[in-house]
C-alpha cells in the first residue's frame, strides 16, 4: 500500500511509526511530552481551525451570497461563550456533549470516502465514537486523573479507572464489529474492496502507534499530527491554495493573525478557570478551554466538507 499510495496519510503513519519506536527505544518524561504537545498545538492543533471564517466565505459565495462578518463571528463568539458557562456548571453534561460532536468530526477526517447516505454518516459517528474514546480509555491511567477534576463529584479516580477499562474493551469489540459491518455493507456506500482493505489498514496503524506511545504522544499524534494535517488539507483543496511549499506558506500566513487571538483567547480562559472552583490543574483548565474553542469550529467545517465533497476521493 505504502510503496504504490505514498500519499499524505501514509507519510503521517509512516512517521507515527518512526516516533513510536524512538518512544520505544528512549524513555522520554512527561515533561518532554507535555513541551511536544504544546509545540504540535501551536503549530497545527489551534490553527487547523483559525480559517473558519475564509471557510463559511467561500461557501456562501458558492450559494451566490454574501457573508456579513459581524454576524459571522458574534454567533462564533455567542457559541463559546454559551458553551464555556455550560462548562462551568455541568462539566459532566458538556464531557459528553463534546464527545459527541467531536466524534462525527473525527469519523469524516479519517474516513477514506464519503457520500450522502445516510448510512455512511451513521458508521462515520459510530467510527468516531470508538477512536475517541479509545484514544481517551487507552491510557485510562493517564487519563483519570484528569477525568477526575471534571467528574469529581459523580465519581472516583478507581472509578473511573474501571469504567474506563471496560470501555477500552467496548472498543476493541467495536472496531472488530465495524469493519465486518463495513466489510458486509461496503457496496451499500460506494466502496470498493481496495477502499475497505485501505481503510482496515489505516484504522490497525492507528490502533498500533496510539497503543504503543505514551498518552500525551499518542494524544499528540492522532490530533495533532494525524487530524490537524489531514484537516488542514482539506481547508487547503477547499480554499484553492495549491499543494506545495508556498501554497501551504500563504495558508498558513492567512490563518496567523486568528491563530494569534485564538491562542490569546484560550491562555485567558485557562487562566480564569483555573482560578475558579471548577477546575484545579492548568493541563485539565486548557484541555477545557480547547474543547471550547472546538465547537463552533466543527460546526463550519462539517459544513463545508459537506459543501466540497472533498473527502469523496481515495486519500490514500
Amino acid at each position: 500500500m505504502f510503496s504504490q499510495h505514498f500519499t499524505l496519510r501514509s507519510r503521517i503513519l509512516t512517521l507515527g511509526f518512526v516516533v513510536t519506536i524512538i518512544c520505544l527505544l528512549a524513555n522520554l518524561s512527561v515533561n518532554i511530552q507535555l513541551t511536544l504537545l504544546t509545540i504540535i498545538m501551536l503549530v497545527t492543533g489551534i490553527p487547523h481551525g483559525s480559517l473558519d471564517f475564509y471557510l463559511e466565505e467561500q461557501r456562501y459565495a458558492k450559494q451566490k451570497r454574501r457573508i456579513n462578518r459581524v454576524v459571522f463571528f458574534a454567533k462564533y463568539l455567542l457559541y463559546m461563550l454559551v458553551y464555556g458557562i455550560l462548562w462551568f456548571f455541568l462539566p459532566n453534561l458538556s464531557l459528553i456533549v463534546f464527545i459527541c460532536i467531536t466524534a462525527y468530526h473525527f469519523g469524516e477526517i479519517d474516513w477514506i470516502l464519503k457520500n450522502n447516505k445516510i448510512l455512511n454518516s451513521i458508521l462515520i459517528f459510530i467510527y468516531g465514537l470508538l477512536m475517541i474514546l479509545f484514544i481517551i480509555t487507552n491510557h485510562i491511567d493517564d487519563t483519570a486523573p484528569l477525568i477526575y477534576v471534571l467528574l469529581k463529584k459523580c465519581f472516583t479516580i478507581m472509578q473511573i479507572v474501571t469504567i474506563g477499562a471496560n470501555i477500552l474493551l467496548c472498543c476493541k469489540i467495536g472496531f472488530c464489529i465495524i469493519m465486518a459491518f463495513i466489510f458486509t455493507v461496503r457496496k451499500s456506500i460506494n466502496w470498493s474492496l481496495r477502499d475497505f482493505n485501505d481503510f482496515l489498514m489505516q484504522t490497525l496503524l492507528i490502533y498500533v502507534i496510539c497503543t504503543l506511545m505514551p498518552f500525551y504522544l499518542s494524544f499528540t499524534f492522532y490530533f495533532g499530527i494525524w487530524h490537524s494535517t489531514l484537516s488542514f488539507d482539506v481547508i487547503r483543496r477547499q480554499l484553492n491554495f495549491t499543494n506545495t511549499m508556498q501554497g501551504w506558506e500563504k495558508m498558513i500566513k492567512k490563518s496567523l493573525p486568528f491563530v494569534i487571538i485564538a491562542v490569546f483567547a484560550l491562555l485567558i480562559f485557562s487562566f480564569f478557570n483555573y482560578l475558579s472552583f471548577f477546575s484545579s490543574t492548568v493541563l485539565t483548565s486548557l484541555i477545557v478551554g480547547i474543547a471550547v474553542l472546538t465547537l463552533p469550529h466543527l460546526q463550519v467545517f462539517s459544513k463545508a466538507v459537506r459543501a466540497a465533497s472533498i473527502i469523496n476521493q481515495r486519500n490514500f
